[in-house]
């Protein structure tokens, strides 16, 4: 069958759900893009993330988070196998058993690579490279991320969590995705750390906001990539700007999205209320991270209560 390849991060839609899902991969380790190829055995809970809820109940609908019942990948490359299973294309469906429906793959997340462009010399290359911290893919491959409404929680927040030592054991009770838990420092935390920053180079405390304004090193203007410390007790990536405002890259947050109690996604930041811009120490630095992009963006500004909800 023919098709687009599947990567970690691909784009989910069920007819059923009132938001978008992201297909987490957890198997495969084989590669495709820098990060891991989708197949057939990416079909739990922990891998098809919705954070939205289920229209199938037209009182009170349940997150689909808890009641998501994923059944076997239909459509696959029946000819490719990647860690002795079937790859995933861009036409595959799986069943979820409540719903009765099929989830099928809206963005397959590779990126689109030009072949009829001129090739580009080798200078222009390397400060291409050296303005993207490798944390930025990471931290954009997890946009759409949200909490679940209710009492379930989304497992890929509670693995941000996890990732920053912030867990049961440290706080004597279960770790949520709810307002008790604010997440925003754990998200940076986990994305240094999936761009292979070592740990004991991370913040030993990078659950907490406030925790990243004496890491690394400072720098006194925004850069992208840079960690951004706000006086609001939030903290997230530099991304670009719109006008005169920040546009930030975080989790917890809402940028103007009422619909959601928190998500990774873009907010408005406003200079003024900037406490701190952080790189890692051994991190390079140069004049062209400081060229931030204009981003056409809705978001909306954030404050204390949106990014603690």
């Amino acid at each position: 069958m023919a098709g687009e390849f599947v990567i970690n991060g691909a784009t989910l839609k069920c007819p059923l759900c009132s938001s978008s899902g992201k297909l987490m991969v957890s198997h495969a380790q084989v590669q495709m893009q820098d990060t891991q190829w989708a197949t057939d055995a990416d079909k739990g809970k922990a891998n098809l993330v919705f954070g939205g809820v289920c229209k199938k109940w037209r009182k009170s609908p349940p997150p689909c988070a808890s009641v998501i019942a994923p059944t076997k990948w239909k459509r696959t490359a029946d000819s490719v196998a990647v860690d002795g299973r079937l790859a995933l294309l861009s036409g595959s469906t799986i069943k979820c058993a409540t719903g009765g429906v099929p989830i099928s793959i809206t963005n397959t997340a590779q990126i689109d690579i030009p072949t009829d462009l001129p090739d580009i010399e080798e200078n222009e290359e390397e400060v291409l490279e050296e303005n993207t911290p490798p944390w930025m893919p990471i931290a954009k491959g997890e946009m759409g991320v949200e909490e679940v409404i209710g009492d379930s929680h989304n497992p890929r927040v509670i693995e941000y969590h996890d990732a920053a030592g912030y867990n049961s054991s440290l706080m004597g009770r279960e770790i949520s995705d709810d307002k008790r838990d604010p997440w925003c420092g754990s998200f940076v935390y986990w994305c240094l750390k999936q761009s292979g920053i070592p740990e004991n180079l991370l913040s030993n405390t990078g659950y907490r906001a406030y925790s990243w304004e004496s890491w690394g090193k400072g720098v006194s203007e925004p850069g992208y990539g840079a960690i951004v410390v706000l006086n609001y007790s939030h903290v997230g990536f530099v991304a670009g700007k719109k006008g005169n405002s920040l546009v930030v890259l975080g989790g917890n947050q809402k940028g103007g999205d009422n619909t959601t109690n928190g998500k990774v996604c873009y907010t408005i930041a406003d200079p003024a209320n900037v406490k701190a811009y952080r790189y890692p120490s051994d991190y390079e630095v140069t004049e062209n991270h400081y060229e931030l992009e204009e981003i056409d963006t809705n978001a909306d500004a954030d404050d204390y209560d949106s990014s603690h909800s």
